[in-house]
């Protein structure tokens, strides 16, 4: 019976004890950390530089960024060089005197504008016209900030 009391004190005794060793250990570990850390910021960049050393991505940034169609400003250039691919819809297509071929666009604006071979556009060039359809080629930049270039054709609208 003597036993069974003296070791329940041994124990009570040590789980009173153990609480308040654990916490000033982890504030101590966590000073230790907190100052380790500015030291490693301080000496990160000189020593990626000079080593090679690659440091690593924060785990809550995201690595796809998303843009919006909000990258086409609100202010566009005049004329043709504000002209946005994904707007313009195709009215008409001629032929000019010297037998090339012009593209009648129109955007939300609702303004004409005559194309040709080779034109600039805000996002993009004429690549080719025909009879009855444009290609556009159109420079994107998708998610992760690599910019392309894809082929866009635009048809005339069938009545």
């Amino acid at each position: 019976m003597k036993t069974d009391v003296f070791f329940g004190a041994i124990l009570a005794a040590i789980l009173v004890v153990s609480p308040a060793l654990s916490q000033e250990a982890a504030q101590s570990s966590e000073e230790e950390a907190s100052s380790s850390a500015e030291t490693q910021q301080e000496n990160a960049p000189a020593a990626s530089q000079s080593s090679g050393i690659r440091q690593r991505r924060d785990p809550f940034r995201a690595i796809v960024v998303k843009k919006a169609e909000a990258e086409i400003p609100a202010q566009l250039p005049p004329g043709k060089a504000g002209l946005v691919i994904g707007q313009l819809q195709v009215q008409g297509i001629a032929r000019s005197i010297d037998g090339t071929w012009i593209a009648v666009v129109d955007n939300n604006t609702n303004r004409a504008y005559f194309l040709r071979e080779g034109d600039k556009l805000y996002n993009g060039t004429v690549s080719a016209i025909s009879p009855d359809h444009v290609v556009f080629m159109e420079e994107t930049t998708d998610a992760r900030g690599q910019k392309s270039t894809r082929e866009v054709v635009k048809r005339l609208p069938e009545d």
